[in-house]
């Protein structure tokens, strides 16, 4: 039922292409392939065959005539693009001038290149590379007056400092928290270092305001913006993998797009990157966000046919967790 490993090679018109095993889909799967527009969540622990099903979909899509250039298939990795790209280009029989796989990033780009003038840009804007954006972050900062913080005015030139103050910056914007919502939170809870933060946070946007420049979460609140002030929808058809993993901003932006048939895919007991500032909720919510939405739920297992065991123990506090982790860890390099 996966687009699987290669099986082997053929030349067609001097070129060669992969040869994948044909997409066999259950009666579930054959569900999300055969949805006929509106919103769609697709649900189902690994190995139930989600990723193969959107990317089915999108070959079919194409093949039943829809604009290329209007079907775009998001995915949470590069890594997973790539794979997603191979397996697409081996299952369409014709070349194409562009196959929108891309990550949220990758969205990101492809409105603010194709809506950039909605925000009032002359032109598309600049985006930060981490190391640039953690330079522009260091020079504010050596910058500021430290009477000005007196929580944290003593920590103003270090340098892991300067990084905690550039992840704060990206998971504030990815969590769509205005600066006016920290300092409530700062004055609810008597937290000056909050308030200091805030304050910063409030000066930092200003500086990519003035100068036409986007960090990478700004670039999806961008192009959020840019697709909030659009007439007219980019794209028809929108496909999500890998939703449980999403952002607060990437779910405005999905829903800023409009789209007629949107699909999304989502396995919330697989969510584990919180600590990169995603979040399960809007896969748990999705239903409730797009009114009328379709829910599929995959059950047939075709990664591991037969059941897998798992073990599993449970912690009365976090501390308790992490020391059993790091005993474990510690076992397995013995």
């Amino acid at each position: 039922c996966h687009l699987g490993p290669t099986s082997g090679v053929s030349a067609t018109g001097g070129s060669i292409r992969s040869v994948n095993p044909p997409f066999s889909p259950d009666a579930l799967q054959e569900a999300v392939l055969a949805h006929r527009g509106g919103a769609l969540l697709v649900t189902g622990a690994a190995g139930t065959g989600k990723s193969s099903a959107l990317r089915e979909r999108f070959a079919l899509l194409v093949e039943g005539g829809a604009d290329p250039e209007r079907v775009a298939l998001v995915v949470g990795s590069r890594r997973a693009r790539q794979t997603a790209r191979d397996a697409l280009i081996a299952r369409l029989p014709s070349s194409l001038p562009s196959l929108n796989v891309l990550t949220f990033h990758g969205l990101g780009h492809l409105i603010l290149r194709e809506r950039f003038s909605a925000l009032g840009y002359a032109e598309p804007p600049d985006v930060l590379s981490a190391a640039d954006q953690f330079a522009l972050v260091q020079d504010l900062l050596q910058g500021q007056d430290q009477a000005d913080w007196p929580a944290y005015g003593h920590l103003l030139t270090l340098r892991g400092f300067a990084d905690q103050i550039r992840q704060f910056l990206l998971r504030a914007q990815e969590a769509r928290l205005a600066p006016e919502e920290i300092e409530a939170s700062a004055d609810a809870r008597g937290l000056t270092g909050w308030r200091e933060l805030a304050r910063f946070y409030r000066e930092y946007l200003d500086v990519l305001d003035a100068d036409r420049v986007v960090d990478f979460a700004a670039l999806i609140g961008r192009a959020e913006a840019a697709m909030s002030a659009s007439k007219a929808p980019l794209l028809d058809h929108l496909l999500v993998d890998d939703y449980q993993d999403a952002t607060f901003a990437q779910e405005a932006l999905v829903t800023s797009l409009r789209v007629d048939d949107l699909v999304v895919a989502a396995d919330p007991e697989a969510h584990v990157f919180s600590f990169q500032g995603t979040t399960a909720v809007p896969s748990l919510r999705f239903t409730e966000v797009f009114e009328g939405a379709a829910h599929v739920d995959l059950s047939v297992p075709h990664r591991a046919p037969q059941p897998v065991r798992t073990d599993a123990w449970s912690a009365a506090h976090t501390s308790e967790e992490h020391a059993a982790i790091a005993r474990e860890l510690r076992r397995l390099h013995v």
